[in-house]
């Protein structure tokens, strides 16, 4: 019969140090997959903006436009983005604007502002946690020179701290000859001007 081998204290010591590295490796591995489920879960709504294509599926009315546009919006300020995200998403908003206004905020310059909006907000640590869009029966639509245009007022629900406020935008939307319907500007409103409470939300 052969004798059993017995290990050595150094064999002992070697085998703790790999058992050791296997379990932090491990460890390392699950933190890494969890980390990865955080961030694809919050982001779901980033990769759901991100893969509309505005080409073949663009919104149907000036409401609609800026329900997109407002989702955008929310996620410029309550995501933590990658710099290819923040792109991404400032390029779906773009798409949205009427050429004058494109050609009146060259994309370099959008991006610096927008990334200094992004970081104020950060840094009061502000968040939209919902809007409120003008109901269709009360929006104002005009004429000129043939081309047509809408008026729309969207509420803003924001969070700062523990302080809730109300932030609202008056935005103007022109129809272009494809039928499209794109932002041609924005004005902030006082509450008192905007006194429009009953006609904000769903049509009844």
């Amino acid at each position: 019969m052969k004798k059993s081998k017995k290990f050595s204290g150094k064999s002992i010591i070697v085998l703790l140090v790999l058992a050791v590295i296997i379990v932090v490796y491990c460890v390392h591995i699950s933190n890494k997959m969890d980390e990865g489920a955080r961030l694809s879960s919050s982001n779901k709504e980033v990769a759901k903006l991100l893969g509309k294509d505005l080409e073949l599926d663009y919104p149907a009315t000036p409401r609609d436009v800026l329900y997109l546009y407002s989702d955008i919006i929310k996620c410029f300020y309550n995501s933590k983005l990658s710099e290819e995200e923040l792109a991404g998403l400032a390029g779906q908003a773009r798409k949205l604007f009427d050429e004058e206004l494109l050609i009146n905020n060259p994309e370099e310059e959008y991006m610096v502002d927008l990334k200094t909006e992004i970081k104020e907000y950060k840094s009061l640590k502000k968040t939209i946690s919902n809007y409120i869009i003008q109901k269709n029966s009360s929006i104002e639509k005009t004429v000129m020179d043939g081309v047509e245009y809408a008026t729309v007022t969207v509420t803003y629900l924001t969070k700062e701290k523990k302080n809730y406020g109300r932030t609202y935008e008056e935005f103007m939307l022109r129809k272009g000859p494809d039928g499209r319907w794109k932002i041609l500007g924005w004005k902030l409103l006082d509450p008192e001007e905007a006194g429009l409470d009953e006609d904000m939300g769903e049509e009844e």
